[in-house]
C-alpha cells in the first residue's frame, strides 16, 4: 500500500495547530483584564460572602477579650460551561489544495470563533448588570441602588446612581464617593477604589478626554484635572463594542472577588481523522464559566 500524508498525521496537525495558535495570540482578549482567571477541577463552584467582624473593642486590664461573631451571607452559583466547536473537510479537499490556502482560512475561521465567544460570555455578565432577570445571592441585580449587607451594620448599599445617568465629571465623582462609602455587615469600611473604567465604543472619544486632558475637561477654566492628577483609574479605560448600549458605562474596582471566571480546562485543538469516510475533523474545546462574585466589582449605569 503507498505510504500518504495520512500515514504521518502529527506532522500535518502540528502545522495547522501552529495556524490556529497564531491567531488566538493575536486575539487582545479584553475579557482577561477583567476577570480574575481561577482554576477549578470541579463542574461548579460557589462563592459565599460573610458579614465579617466588627472593630476592635477595648479591654479592661483584668477584663476579658470580646469575642464576635460572623454571618454567613449569600452565595453566588457557577456551573462549568461545555464549550466545542469543530469543522469537517474531506481528505480529498485537502488534497486539492495544494497551497493550503482554504485549510488555513478555516482554521483561522475556527480559531476566530473560540477568541470571540469568551468575550461574549464575559460581556453578557456585563451587559445584563442592571437587568432583574438576571440576580445574584442577594436576589438583586449586579448594579443596584439597595444591595443588603450581612449582618445589623451595613444597612444597604448602591452600586449605581440614584437617577440613571450618561458618563460624565459630575458622575464619575458621584461614584467615588459612593464606592468610599460602602461597608461590611459590620460597619466597617471596605476601603475599595476605582481600577479601570469600562465603556461602549461610542465613548472612546469622550473616555480618553476625560481622563487624559491636563486641565479640567469640558470647561476653559484653569482648574486641573482631578482625575488625572490623583491617578483615580490606575489601568486606565477600556472602549469595546462588547458593550451593547452605547452608553452604558462602569468602573471596575479592586474588590478581591469580583469578576470571576473559573477555568476547567483551557482551550484545546486536536485533529481527528475519520478513514472510513476519508474526513478529517478539527475539534477545538474548553471549560470554563463566567460570574461575579460580588457586586462592589463594579459601579454604573446604563445610562440615559
Amino acid at each position: 500500500m503507498a505510504i500518504t500524508r495520512g500515514s504521518f498525521p502529527l506532522m500535518h496537525q502540528a502545522q495547522v495547530k501552529t495556524w490556529f495558535d497564531d491567531l488566538q495570540s493575536e486575539s487582545e482578549h479584553i475579557w482577561r483584564k477583567l476577570y480574575k482567571v481561577t482554576p477549578t477541577d470541579a463542574p461548579f463552584e460557589q462563592i459565599t460572602n460573610h458579614s465579617g467582624f466588627g472593630p476592635m473593642v477595648e479591654k479592661e486590664e483584668l477584663g476579658g477579650i470580646t469575642f464576635d461573631s460572623a454571618l454567613q451571607g449569600f452565595s453566588t452559583h457557577f456551573t462549568v460551561l461545555n464549550l466545542a466547536l469543530g469543522y469537517a473537510i474531506s481528505t480529498y479537499a485537502l488534497d486539492d489544495d495544494k497551497s493550503n490556502r482554504l485549510h488555513r482560512i478555516l482554521t483561522e475561521a475556527l480559531s476566530r470563533s473560540c477568541a470571540e465567544t469568551p468575550e461574549l460570555l464575559a460581556f453578557q455578565i456585563i451587559n445584563e448588570a442592571f437587568s432583574n432577570t438576571r440576580l445574584y445571592g442577594d436576589q438583586k441585580p449586579l448594579c443596584s441602588l439597595t444591595h443588603p449587607a450581612v449582618g445589623a451594620g451595613g444597612g444597604v448599599s448602591q452600586n449605581r446612581p440614584t437617577i440613571d445617568c450618561s458618563f460624565s465629571e459630575a458622575a464619575a465623582e458621584d461614584a467615588y464617593i459612593n464606592i468610599a462609602r460602602w461597608v461590611n455587615g459590620k460597619g466597617i469600611q471596605k476601603n475599595l477604589r476605582p481600577q479601570m473604567l469600562l465603556v461602549a465604543t461610542e465613548n472612546d472619544a469622550n473616555a480618553y478626554r476625560y481622563l487624559n486632558s491636563i486641565g479640567r475637561p469640558g470647561t476653559a477654566n484653569n482648574d486641573p484635572n482631578f482625575t488625572k492628577d490623583t491617578n483615580k483609574f490606575p489601568k486606565g479605560y477600556e472602549a469595546t463594542p462588547y458593550i451593547e448600549d452605547a452608553g452604558q458605562w462602569q468602573i471596575i474596582t479592586n474588590a478581591l472577588n469580583g469578576l470571576t471566571c473559573f477555568e476547567r480546562q483551557a482551550l484545546k485543538f486536536g485533529e481527528d481523522i475519520q478513514m472510513t469516510s476519508l474526513v478529517h475533523r478539527y475539534i477545538a474545546h474548553r471549560r470554563m464559566v463566567f460570574g461575579c462574585s460580588s457586586w462592589e466589582a463594579m459601579y454604573g449605569s446604563p445610562g440615559l
